[in-house]
């Protein structure tokens, strides 16, 4: 049997022969009977077509089609005809090869080659549908049709998007080299062009010159040979417009010019495109750079303008993409890239630019360390008042460990850029600012390759937490005796019970005693002080001595017990004052007090301030001047950051304020320990900040 090649050259022959595209399978089974009888003696395989010559060709047209080398319509399951466009391309090209020896050689058609199109042949209004076949990837056979009795063309989409432009240049050309036709166009053209003379005359003189060159002209459009090329187009159709009966040469005319205003739009397009898409690219990478500095992909979708319009819209999410591949792409194995894209432990990815991750990491350390120590604070303090203790609380490797764990669950992006890799390299390519570098390099163990414990990167101490919550708990619950005093009590009222405290990681639940606390000197199930810590206060069960009697040392009474006995001394009978008159020593000790504290604090305002200044006025007025920040929420919380931990400060310090009120050089130390904090390094302006921190001390103690 012949080779598919074989009937694909009788195929092409008898196309040629007939010069139709579209070929009735009965006419080419004709043909192909004929030219075995005439070639049997020189291609045995031929002898096969002699007799069922159609059903013997079906299987080799079916493959030729199977494979775009013909298209076959069928009736039923038998081939009707054969449409071979390959035939009419090789015709189209050689038609335009012609062009290129002669300008003057008119576009292809039909007529012109003598040839009939297939019905299914795609016909294009170029007006309409031009523009979006420029970007065909197929290759197709199109008939461009044109308005006002232009005649059609015929062309393969290879040839569109630069050979036609081409073509239509020189057109234009052959039409301004015909008599006055150059002379007639550049004075239209500075009408409309005022004080443009010199550069449309250079204009037209290139067009006719240097044709090659207008084409890269055309591709890269300004303002203004955007306009040009738009308005000669329009010249040259209005001068023919109303012509009904055109010269061949004059088809071509409108032809091109028809391209040429097409094509002058279409690049126009493209270029403003690409325009759009960079400074779509340059919006994004700018908000990567702005807080809060960390991003999903679904973020980037959503980034807009100025104006709130979508960047999106002006670049397409696939060119969006390719841009973060790029930058999420490290130049080298030992550089990270300039966009790090971090992945959580809960399975989520973040984009953020390498620029700001040492920034955003600080940031997020503030303000995870403000929220773990209120956190912290906040349950201890609970515990300690229901007189329960958890090992979270007397050890360091379990206070640690809760730490890790709950920063990975609630701040799993802060987690992961807790990596040393990432520190230290970001802070080894990047310029940043000399306090960051510093802040960073604290958290940094080179020696070790890792990083300090979260503990101390977060400025948390255990028993720092601790303690203050221990000074928040009221008096009462602070006395030993009145402390065992209730608890022995609740054990009466509730029943003797262990309490059990959730969050013990290693030892399980702690015990806590509740009403087993002994009565006489017996000892107490005290889970910190193998630690050194006392979770109720530094108190010890009175001993008996070897006469049997009590030591008084280790008994211990707070100021507010001891001051009766101190101040009032005993009583005639050598014992004890009346209860009442205790009671009533004790108060008044306790106002006069209050008031020497009230009118410490008041002396200190009037001294710092003046008389009848507003304190609010005047810290306002200081923190325009320390606070770095220019956007107001961020000015805001960093006051309110300040004032907090001012508050914490005072907190801890109130009883020893109550029992010695605070005076100028004290004031001055406290604000001068509290502005060296290294929490406010970022603040830079410090004599300022130290006067702030002065003032609020002052309004915050009024409160006490």
């Amino acid at each position: 049997m012949p080779s598919s090649e074989i009937v694909l050259a009788m195929l092409r022959g008898y196309a040629a022969k007939a010069k139709q595209t579209q070929i009735p399978a009965a006419q080419f089974a004709a043909f192909v009977r004929q030219y075995s009888e005439t070639h049997q003696d020189k291609n045995a395989s031929l002898k096969s077509f002699l007799t069922n010559t159609e059903s013997m060709l079906a299987p080799t047209l079916t493959q030729l089609a199977e494979e775009g080398k013909c298209t076959l319509e069928l009736e039923g399951s038998e081939i009707k005809s054969i449409v071979f466009l390959p035939f009419l391309a090789e015709k189209i090209e050689a038609a335009y090869r012609e062009i290129d020896q002669d300008a003057e050689t008119p576009f292809p058609n039909e007529e012109r080659l003598q040839i009939t199109a297939p019905p299914s042949m795609i016909t294009v209004n170029i007006k309409t549908d031009f523009v979006r076949w420029l970007a065909a990837k197929e290759t197709q056979i199109l008939r461009l049709s044109f308005p006002e009795d232009i005649v059609s063309m015929l062309i393969t989409t290879d040839l569109l998007e630069r050979k036609l432009l081409e073509y239509s240049i020189l057109k234009i050309r052959n039409y301004l080299a015909a008599g006055s036709n150059a002379g007639y166009v550049l004075q239209r053209l500075k009408e409309i062009f005022t004080l443009k003379d010199q550069v449309l005359q250079a204009m037209m003189s290139e067009i006719i010159t240097r044709p090659g060159q207008v084409v890269q002209n055309l591709l890269n459009a300004t303002e203004f040979t955007f306009a040009f090329w738009a308005h000669l187009a329009s010249i040259i159709l209005k001068e023919y417009k109303s012509k009904t009966e055109k010269l061949p040469q004059e088809h071509g005319y409108c032809q091109a010019s028809y391209l040429i205003g097409l094509y002058n739009v279409y690049f126009k397009g493209l270029l403003q495109r690409d325009k759009d898409v960079e400074f779509a690219l340059k919006g994004v990478e700018k908000l990567l750079s702005e807080e809060p500095f960390y991003f999903t992909i679904s973020d980037i979708y959503d980034f807009r303008d100025d104006k709130g319009v979508l960047l999106t819209k002006r670049c397409p999410k696939e060119r969006l993409n390719e841009f973060l591949e790029a930058k999420t792409k490290s130049p080298s194995e030992a550089l990270l890239p300039e966009v790090l894209r971090i992945r959580t432990g809960n399975k989520k990815e973040y984009f953020v630019h390498k620029g700001v991750v040492l920034r955003l990491t600080l940031n997020k350390l503030f303000a995870a360390s403000r929220e773990y120590k209120e956190y912290y604070s906040k349950e201890w303090f609970e515990a300690l008042g229901s007189f329960e203790k958890t090992s979270i609380m007397l050890r360091d490797d379990l206070f640690l460990k809760d730490l890790e764990e709950r920063l990975q669950s609630e701040d799993p992006l802060l987690s992961a850029l807790l990596s040393f890799d990432i520190l230290f390299l970001v802070r080894k390519e990047r310029a940043i600012d000399d306090e960051i570098n510093r802040r960073i390099d604290r958290l940094l163990d080179l020696k070790k390759q890792a990083l300090i414990p979260l503990d101390l990167i977060l400025g948390l101490k255990r028993r720092d937490i601790l303690t203050e919550a221990r000074l928040k708990l009221p008096l009462w619950k602070t006395i030993p005796v009145l402390k065992y005093l209730f608890r022995f009590l609740d054990g009466i009222m509730g029943g003797r019970k262990e309490r059990r405290v959730a969050g013990a990681s290693e030892g399980g639940a702690v015990k806590v005693l509740s009403s087993e606390a002994p009565r006489g000197g017996g000892r107490r199930e005290r889970g910190d002080e193998e630690n050194g810590d006392d979770l109720f206060g530094p108190y010890n069960m009175p001993e008996e001595t070897e006469s049997g009697g009590r030591r008084r040392g280790s008994e211990h009474r707070s100021d507010d017990e001891e001051a009766p006995h101190r101040e009032g001394g005993a009583s005639p009978a050598g014992g004890r004052k009346p209860a009442a008159a205790a009671t009533a020593a004790a108060s008044a000790n306790a106002k006069a007090r209050a008031a020497a504290y009230r009118k410490a604090v008041a002396d200190l305002a009037v001294q710092l301030i003046g008389d009848g200044k507003n304190i609010d006025a005047t810290l306002k007025a200081l923190a325009e001047k320390w606070n770095p920040l220019y956007a107001e929420k961020a000015k805001r919380n960093l006051v309110e950051d300040v004032n907090s931990f001012v508050r914490d400060q005072v907190r801890t310090l109130k009883r020893s304020l109550l029992r010695k009120p605070p005076d100028l050089e004290r004031v001055n130390n406290l604000s001068l320990q509290i502005a060296e904090n290294s929490v406010f390094e970022q603040i830079k302006r410090k004599e300022e900040f130290r006067e702030y921190v002065k003032i609020y001390l002052i309004k915050v103690l009024g409160k006490v």
